[in-house]
This record gives structure tokens, C-alpha cells and sequence, in this order.
């Protein structure tokens, strides 16, 4: 995929969540590729400071705030072209005793952003999502589900300022803050919680390269979904192990964890009759009616969905153990 050329119209991008690792590392992206000015917003001063050493640059402009705070949001959109919405609680079991809290960011934080965005007239915003967004079992997926959900509805309420707003939805980053493979390398044996899950494999620069193609090209309403491999959890520690050089039986079966899913989902039969396929690596879920009609929505071309497509993490293609050997191997050097 290349970014298309309505990227060099994007001259100023504000990401929420900026100082996360989606956030620092779509920043990374955006400095390499192309021309834009960056603005990080984000409620951690010390993450910012510590980003501020790290990627030294000019482009960069930190600002302290809360997706809580809708005024500071205002202020923080002011003048952008595009608005990356990335900030959210994201582990599952703080959202197994805690949804109100999840309720305040991730749905009511959502809201405040598509009202800055509009309130600002920025033209382009795209909301960062989750597998767990379909069919939810667990409080973080519901209330990821419920903002994609505003993300869609705002284009009718944008359309006046030519606010446009759509989502990409992604599996869990590899490699990313508090993925699986950082939390076993403080643990011996390392704890497995069920030997059968499977789980999408997304590759961090594929992934920020997916969400700057979206951000670009949106016509308004779409739900973007990446086209993954996945892996299962016992191949997983299999690599981890050998890679680490210890026993494979140096794990512990610790037993279902409260809110996890077996298999992953990108796409719920209900999406699938809205479902092209556009290219190689990328699915496109189109907007209802009601949304296509704000914007006199184009049809995206491609491939309608084999009806038995079942676009779960077990139905896909798998990674082999040696071919996650070589991303652990990636991550650890990079």
C-alpha cells in the first residue's frame, strides 16, 4: 500500500493518545513519510517528556490534556486538517471491574472528540479500534463497539463542516506495551491462560502504514479492516521458549481469564453483505444508507465477501513457530 496523495494535504495531524505505543509509533511514521506537523495530546507529562527526548523534532507540538475534557480538545483541534483518536483504557480485566470507568474514556472521551473535531472543522478524523469491538463479551470491547459506533454517526452531523469520520480496526499490535510476549519475559514459567486461543498477527509498521492509507482516503462512515495472518497462543510459547532457550514445559496453565475470548473476530456476519475487499490488504465495511446519503457516498470497488467467510483468528492462515521466532527476534532489535 502507498499513502495516497491526499496525504500531502494533511499538513497537521493531532493524535490522542499520542504518547501510547500506537501513538509514538504512527508519529514515527508521520516524521519519516511525510510533511506534517504532529500535535501530541496526551494526559502523562512524564510520557511526553520522555517522547520529547526521544524524537527531538521540531514538527512535534506536546499538549497536556484529558479525551475527558471536551474544551481542551477544542484547543488542541484548532486549525488541524486530521484527528488520529488513539486514547482509550484498552486492558480487558481493568474493564472487568472497573467500566465506569472505560465508560468515561473510551465512549464519553470519544464523544468529546468528535465534537472538537466538528466544533474545529477538521476534515479528516479516524478512530483507532479494536477486534474486540465485535461481538464484545468483555466491558473494554463493548465500549470500543459503542464508539465505533459515534465515529460512524458523527458523519451526519458533520456534513455541514465537512467533518468526515471513519475507523480502522485492528487485533493486537505485536510486540506493542503490555502485549503477551512483554509480559512473559517477567515470568517463569511463563502462564498461559488458554492453550486453543488464537489471535491476529499485526505487524506495528504494516499496521501505522494501514492507518495512515485510511485516514487519507476515507469518504465517510467506512470501517477499514486489515486483511491478517494470526497465530495460536501454544505456538506462540513455543517460539518464546526456544527463542529464550528454555524448556518447552516452562509454562503454566493459569485457566480462563475473565472477559478473554478463544478466537479473535475482524468482521460480524451482520458486516459482511457491506464488505468489499479492495485490494490484497484490505477489507472496507461501508457506511448504512443513512451515512452514504450525507456525503453522496461512492461505493468503494472490490470483491464482495464469500458468504462463508468466517473472518475469525482460527479460520485464517497461522504464523508457523519459526516464522514468530524471527518477529520476537525483530522486536527484540529493533
Amino acid at each position: 500500500m502507498t499513502p495516497s496523495h491526499i496525504g500531502s494535504a494533511l499538513r497537521c495531524v493531532a493524535i490522542t493518545g499520542g504518547t501510547g505505543s500506537f501513538g509514538m509509533a504512527f508519529t514515527q511514521y508521520l516524521l519519516t513519510h511525510t510533511d506534517a506537523k504532529i500535535r501530541i495530546v496526551s494526559r502523562d507529562e512524564d510520557k511526553q517528556d520522555n517522547m520529547r527526548r526521544e524524537i527531538p523534532d521540531s514538527r512535534l507540538t506536546f499538549i497536556i490534556g484529558d479525551v475527558r475534557d471536551s474544551g481542551k480538545l477544542r484547543t488542541a483541534f484548532d486549525g488541524a486538517d486530521a484527528v488520529v483518536h488513539a486514547a482509550a483504557l484498552k486492558r480487558v480485566p481493568t474493564g472487568e471491574t472497573q467500566a465506569d470507568e472505560l465508560i468515561k474514556t473510551n465512549i464519553v472521551g470519544s464523544a468529546n472528540v468528535i465534537d472538537a473535531a466538528i466544533a474545529a472543522r477538521v476534515p479528516h478524523s479516524l478512530f483507532i479500534s479494536t477486534d474486540k469491538a465485535v461481538q464484545p463479551i468483555n466491558e473494554y470491547g463493548k465500549s470500543k463497539a459503542v464508539a465505533e459506533g459515534l465515529f460512524t454517526q458523527a458523519n451526519l452531523r458533520g456534513t455541514s463542516r465537512q467533518a468526515r469520520f471513519a475507523t480502522v480496526r485492528g487485533g493486537n499490535v505485536w510486540g506493542s506495551r503490555g502485549s503477551v510476549i512483554e509480559a512473559w519475559r517477567t515470568q517463569q514459567p511463563i502462564v498461559i491462560h488458554d492453550p486453543q486461543a488464537t489471535r491476529f498477527h499485526l505487524p506495528m509498521p504494516e499496521w501505522c502504514e494501514f492507518c495512515w492509507r485510511a485516514l487519507c482516503e476515507m469518504r465517510g462512515g467506512e470501517v477499514y479492516v486489515p486483511v491478517l495472518r494470526a497465530w495460536s497462543i501454544l505456538a506462540l510459547a513455543r517460539a518464546f521458549l526456544m527463542e529464550h532457550d528454555r524448556s518447552l514445559d516452562d509454562y503454566l496453565i493459569d485457566g480462563d481469564r475473565q472477559g478473554d475470548k478463544r478466537h479473535e473476530c475482524l468482521i460480524a456476519p451482520h458486516e459482511e453483505r457491506r464488505t468489499v475487499q479492495v485490494d490484497s490488504h484490505t477489507y472496507i465495511i461501508e457506511p448504512p444508507s443513512e451515512i452514504r446519503e450525507v456525503w453522496n457516498y461512492i461505493a468503494w470497488d472490490g470483491d464482495g465477501l464469500d458468504q462463508d467467510l468466517q473472518y475469525t483468528s482460527a479460520m485464517v492462515p497461522h504464523l508457523s513457530t519459526e516464522e514468530l521466532r524471527e518477529w520476537m527476534r525483530h522486536v527484540h532489535h529493533r
